[in-house]
């Protein structure tokens, strides 16, 4: 039985460029998906499992369909997981917002060792001019 989360990333916008990256140390495998704001799926990224530090996909989406998009996490192993989610607004000299990063830390199993470096996910949007 699979786990599932899903995040809204609510400060991503419409037509501005989106970068998408998964990397992994852990047995489980998982899929992330990039999703718009009626639940379809834009982009995937799939691991393939192993206790290896791996770099699963980096994708760019250079105009995003879509406002407020969301992440689903769906893991193998029918743990728990755990989720840190770190959005970073990112301002510029003016103190308007640019852009977003959101990173997050999980840990694939609610009893596991709590380090938090089982994925790695981050998604980041911002301005394109300039």
């Amino acid at each position: 039985m699979a786990n599932k989360r899903t995040f809204k990333l609510e400060r991503i916008k419409k037509g501005k460029p989106v970068f998408f990256t998964v990397c992994s140390q852990c047995d489980s495998k998982a899929k992330i998906e990039l999703l718009d704001s009626a639940g379809n799926q834009i982009e995937t990224i799939q691991t393939g499992g192993g206790c290896d530090l791996h770099c699963w996909g980096h994708k760019e989406i250079i105009s995003f369909p879509c406002d407020a998009p969301s992440v689903r996490i769906v893991i193998d192993n029918g743990a728990e997981m755990k989720v840190q989610r770190n959005p970073q607004i990112i301002i510029g000299h003016n103190g308007e917002e640019k852009g977003v990063n959101y990173t997050f830390h999980i840990e694939d199993k609610a009893d596991g060792d709590a380090d938090y470096n089982d994925y790695y996910i981050n998604i980041v949007s911002w301005d394109r001019k300039g």
